[in-house]
């Protein structure tokens, strides 16, 4: 079922997995792909603690485009809107973890906040999906495009 779904159905999966064993106390988590190195990540957790939104997470409407290596929700939050839609997920069919997320974000009037301050990452990481590098200049176009609303 994973290898015919794809990496978002398994990256859901194991998402569920451990917030159901997790042991801490928190009512929220924290997602950051890993391969890579957030380095203003002590900026971010403090704009976090301070708002309390649902979920932080890069999107524009606009564009039509939602970003997911790194984003934080409210666990009860995650749970009752994400992993109910877990059966849309289908890369073969183009059903892709970032469409899912897109999809419940524009069609809900949640509490929402984007990211800020924005992730500030290692230049010329690779992609995971289309090992394409996130050179400086891609950073800046994806930050342009989260800005926007």
């Amino acid at each position: 079922e994973i290898f015919k779904r794809g990496k978002g159905y398994a990256e859901m999966l194991m998402l569920k997995k451990y917030l159901k064993l997790r042991k801490s106390k928190s009512n929220y988590f924290i997602k950051i792909s890993g391969r890579y190195k957030v380095k203003n990540l002590g900026k971010i957790l403090n704009q976090i603690k301070s708002q309390k939104k649902a979920m932080y997470i890069d999107y524009s409407k606009l564009f039509k485009k939602c970003s997911t290596f790194f984003y934080a929700s409210d666990i009860d939050f995650f749970e009752k809107y994400f992993f109910k839609n877990l059966n849309y997920l289908d890369d073969s069919k183009g059903k892709f973890l970032e469409k899912l997320f897109l999809k419940i974000i524009m069609h809900n009037n949640f509490k929402i906040s984007k990211i800020y301050p924005k992730p500030k990452i290692g230049l010329n990481l690779k992609s995971g999906s289309h090992k394409s590098q996130y050179s400086y200049y891609k950073q800046l176009i994806i930050k342009l495009i989260y800005h926007v609303p």
